[in-house]
């Protein structure tokens, strides 16, 4: 299994430019090898996440290989309180990790800052650390 952690900064700015991916035209899905599905869950699970986020400080992201597709995704919390944890598939990490990568591609910053709030460069380095789960 391989992993990767977000602070909740960084898991706010995710989760700001994965609520845009909902904008990319269906059209540009099949060639990012997902489907408007996919982006309802990346959206779905990111959204569960963010309540537990008042009493977390860092979310991980894990991709374990027992899972398979992107209905994977499970979130929960530590016991101390002080994580929340996301599972995926390696499907659903990669799969996500495109949509985010071609959400930001085809932004210009002053677009990223008026949808999300964030600068290009607070996304992009949130979608750099969201990649670590892949790298692992």
């Amino acid at each position: 299994m391989s992993s990767t952690s977000l602070n909740s900064a960084a898991f706010k700015a995710l989760f700001q430019a994965a609520h845009q991916t909902f904008e990319l035209p269906d059209t540009h899905l099949p060639a990012l090898g997902c489907t408007s599905q996919d982006v309802s869950r990346l959206i779905e699970t990111l959204s569960a996440a963010r309540p537990l986020l008042s009493q977390s400080s860092t979310v991980n992201f894990t991709v374990d290989d027992k899972l398979v597709g992107t209905d994977a995704a499970v979130v929960a919390t530590s016991e101390s309180g002080n994580d929340v944890s996301i599972r995926l598939s390696n499907h659903a990490g990669t799969v996500w990790l495109n949509l985010l990568q071609h959400l930001l591609s085809t932004m210009s910053p002053r677009e990223i800052f008026l949808r999300t709030g964030y600068q290009q460069e607070e996304v992009r380095e949130a979608i750099d650390q969201f990649a670590r789960v892949q790298d692992a």
